[in-house]
């Protein structure tokens, strides 16, 4: 199966709350970026899959997710306040 076209979307000054996941890059052809945004209230902080790309400006405030604790890498990545 042939890949589809690049998707790529760019979240800035936004609030990602109460989700099961709050960010999912899936596919080789996604790439999400973040920047400036509240992530908090989610069951998962963010996901990638199947060679998805996330990347972030680290100046997100992430708080009261989950698994914030458990997903500290990412958390880390993303910019944790």
């Amino acid at each position: 199966m042939a890949a589809g076209p690049a998707v790529g979307i760019f979240i800035k000054n936004t609030e990602v709350m109460h989700n099961n996941n709050a960010l999912i890059a899936n596919d080789g052809t996604a790439t999400l970026r973040i920047g400036s945004s509240l992530i908090t209230g989610n069951s998962a902080v963010a996901l990638t899959q199947n060679g998805g790309t996330l990347t972030s400006y680290k100046d997100n405030q992430i708080d009261r997710n989950s698994n914030n604790s458990t997903d500290s890498a990412v958390c880390a990545q993303l910019g944790r306040s």
